[in-house]
């Protein structure tokens, strides 16, 4: 209803860049937190007990000057996180850094597109 190219099987494929979009999208009402001018810089996983091994994600940033006044960090820090999502492209830093729980990083050659068959 929102997006009626995708009932037309001539147009139902999706670029990266619309994708893109969707995604940060359906983040926002979800009430994901964006923070520009901070990096990811690696993150230590914490399995809260042997019961529940609900994990949590220590992430170690970097923030430049406009983040730091922005958001009160300093340039270099810590947060801990209920969830980690590498959403970074095929030379994902979150994939590279968490390989004992994501796996081997795999990069493979896509077309720029999402195709959405009937």
């Amino acid at each position: 209803m929102c997006y009626p190219v995708f009932t037309n099987g001539h147009t139902s494929s999706i670029g990266i860049d619309e994708s893109q979009m969707l995604l940060m999208k359906t983040a926002l009402l979800l009430g994901v937190n964006f923070e520009l001018g901070v990096g990811y810089e690696g993150a230590d996983v914490d399995i809260e007990n042997e019961k529940n091994q609900r994990p949590t994600w220590l992430v170690k940033y970097t923030a430049d000057e406009m983040a730091q006044e922005r958001y009160g960090k300093s340039a270099t820090g810590e947060e801990r996180f209920d969830a980690l999502f590498g959403c970074d492209g095929g030379q994902s830093r979150v994939r590279q850094t968490q390989v004992e729980w994501l796996g081997e990083p795999k990069t493979r050659m896509y077309k720029k597109m999402f195709g959405i068959g009937k």
